[in-house]
């Protein structure tokens, strides 16, 4: 009974951590349904959106029910180093889930096709193995199946590793974050092939919405990242001459000296948010000194947009648990689009080549470039600056698979553009980074002329790391004027 109880305790632990991240989710979301993450934006499930969440899920539970299980033995310190088969693992869901929204994006070529939603009432797990007209589909259903053995041996392995881990008598040779077998990835890659081959071969096409901002919307959330794969020839693709185009324009008015924030994005260690616990116990989420840059964005595209509200004044930083501080984290959990695995994003990008990669003869997967000049720059950025309006960028500044590397990439606005007879596009930006007296003079610049090689971006945002590329970033307007100091 006494080693059933120790192995017990680290799990009823983890299902209090999780259910604070659920409270978390609450509050960016208004809802509790966690499992509409896997829901698509044509309101149906989407499997791949499944199998990416349902890794998450496992991955995290079993690292926290480890962790708490080693700390009940004194280990204070991350479990490490993360086996290559489980980030492999969770890199092929994320690349999955991106490359099968890119293959349903590239299908556009006209409005004259647009996809109905689905009734929210015919919402049904079905829909993981069946296409939009309800018929069984065989690529899905395997997909669904390796996902569900592969979950489910993990899970049984994570179970025994944290049974191990409580009844050790010492810290020596603790077991480790439980691996995954060779074998079985392998079959679950096979199974994720499958279902993307398939996926190519039949997605029809589908026309693209318009979002809040009037840039467009892709057909899942994550279908924001557009274009893993596309037939290999692109001469003559439309965006091409619209991104080259020669010109400039700015937003009237605005200005980061005048209209963003007079104190830069440093802060002390102290938590993002607090949540109120029953019985009177806080959770603490996040910490401040990490950085705040999306929010920081967020508010100052705000206030700017409000009529008749002037720039924000205060030159020093907001405290902690004052009106401002408060906006400005609510708008960076709002900056993270978390309803749509907006975060999910980010490490579509960071997974993505800098320059094109053929899959065959037939076949290339776009990279970073591609993805910055054509889809971002010509198809969204572009016409934004060109109407007047403010863009919020994500900048993708690091490549691979480790999630802990998020924080590293980084958030800016951009207000204003010149585009040289010689193919050179500088992006003039607001960077919550730089202090105000030298923000009017913060740019990016790249040469737009050959996006499917690699293309180096140089800047002088103040951050340490290269910027691969960026994008568009999903702002939605709030009105700040009754929650500002």
């Amino acid at each position: 009974m006494a080693d059933f109880a120790a192995a017990a305790v680290p799990w009823v632990a983890t299902a209090l951590v999780l259910a604070g991240f659920l409270l978390a989710y609450r509050r960016a979301t208004g809802s509790w349904r966690l499992w509409r993450l896997a829901v698509g934006r044509d309101g149906r499930y989407s499997t791949s959106l499944f199998q990416g969440l349902a890794w998450t899920v496992v991955v995290l539970a079993s690292y926290l029910a480890i962790w708490f299980a080693r700390l009940h033995l004194g280990a204070t310190g991350a479990i490490g180093p993360v086996p290559q088969s489980v980030l492999a693992a969770m890199g092929l869901s994320l690349g999955t889930t991106a490359t099968a929204a890119g293959i349903t994006s590239r299908r556009v070529r006209s409005r004259s096709e647009q996809r109905d939603p689905a009734d929210a009432d015919d919402l049904a797990l079905r829909q993981l193995v069946c296409d939009d007209s309800g018929r069984p589909n065989l690529a899905k259903a395997q997909l669904m199946a390796w996902t569900v053995v592969a979950l489910g041996i993990y899970a049984v392995t994570a179970v025994a590793t944290v049974v191990r881990t409580a009844g050790a008598a010492s810290l020596d040779g603790l077991p480790p974050l439980p691996d995954i077998e060779p074998t079985l990835l392998i079959l679950m890659g096979i199974g994720q092939g499958a279902y993307l081959a398939v996926k190519a071969a039949s997605a029809p096409e589908v026309a693209i919405g318009a979002d809040a901002t009037g840039g467009p919307t892709a057909a899942s959330p994550l279908a924001t990242a557009l274009a893993a794969v596309e037939p290999v020839v692109s001469d003559g693709h439309p965006l091409l001459a619209a991104a080259a185009k020669p010109g400039s324009a700015a937003v009237p008015g605005f200005l980061p000296s005048r209209n963003g924030l007079h104190f830069i994005n440093a802060w002390p260690h102290e938590p993002d948010v607090t949540i109120k616990l029953p019985g009177g116990g806080t959770l603490p989420i996040g910490d401040a000194s990490n950085g705040v840059c999306g929010g920081m964005v967020y508010t100052v595209r705000d206030v700017f947009q409000t009529p008749g509200l002037a720039p924000v004044a205060r030159t020093d930083n907001p405290l902690p648990g004052s009106a401002l501080y408060r906006y400005i984290v609510k708008r960076l959990l709002e900056s993270f689009d978390v309803g749509h695995l907006g975060v999910g994003r980010y490490l579509e990008w960071m997974l993505t080549p800098d320059g094109d990669a053929a899959l065959g003869p037939a076949l290339v997967r776009r990279g970073v470039a591609w993805k910055t000049v054509v889809e971002e720059w010509a198809g969204r950025i572009r016409p934004e600056i060109d109407a007047g309006r403010l863009v919020c960028l994500g900048l993708i500044t690091v490549a691979g698979a480790d999630p802990r590397q998020l924080g590293e990439n980084h958030q800016v606005m951009a207000y204003g553009y010149d585009v040289g007879a010689d193919g050179t596009l500088t992006v003039h930006v607001y960077d919550p980074n730089t202090p105000p007296a030298q923000a009017d003079t913060v740019t990016i610049s790249l040469s737009v002329l050959h996006p499917e090689r690699a293309t180096p971006i140089t800047h002088n945002v103040a951050i340490s790391h290269p910027i691969r590329g960026f994008f568009h970033t999903s702002y939605t307007y709030q009105d700040p004027r009754s929650q500002l100091d």
